[in-house]
């Protein structure tokens, strides 16, 4: 097995934080003296970084994410990060407060419940065909989902 291979199996992404940065900068069209510009240092720094592939220091890593407009998460691991909830939908917050005051039992069963109101409006808006007959159908009018009478 080839050490690259090797690489990429046990320890994820072979690229070094250098090297993202650059395939970051070529991506979003970014210039690297911007970025010196940005972090206030030498354009010559930059080059020195990319000649010699050399990681920029540590307290510079927020600053070029910030040009970057990447997360120190992907600039260090190259990982993305998944989005953050919305900290202004307020009913999220109050879905959440409510699902940690469930028992595991109620938040399986709510999970569950979850599930198949989400296939059902899928299939209402044509994304997703039944596969087997179980929560596949459309509400009707008498159905509790329908008639929005369905409890927690």
């Amino acid at each position: 097995m080839s050490t690259d291979i090797f690489n990429i199996c046990y320890f994820g992404d072979p690229m070094t934080i250098s090297e993202r940065m650059f395939q970051a900068l070529d991506e979003k069209g970014k210039k690297a003296k911007d970025l010196a510009d940005f972090l206030h240092v030498n354009s010559g720094q930059i080059s020195m970084w990319k000649k010699r592939n050399a990681d920029p220091k540590a307290e510079q890593i927020f600053n070029i994410c910030e040009f970057l407009e990447v997360t120190p998460e992907y600039l260090l691991t190259g990982k993305e990060s998944p989005p953050a909830p919305d900290p202004e939908d307020p009913m999220l917050s109050q879905i959440i407060s409510l699902y940690k005051k469930l028992s595991d039992v109620q938040r399986g069963e709510l999970i569950g419940y979850a599930r198949r109101m989400v296939e059902e409006q899928e299939i209402i808006e044509g994304n997703l065909i039944p596969s087997n007959g179980t929560g596949g159908t459309r509400p009707d009018s008498a159905s509790p989902v329908a008639a929005g009478s369905v409890a927690l």
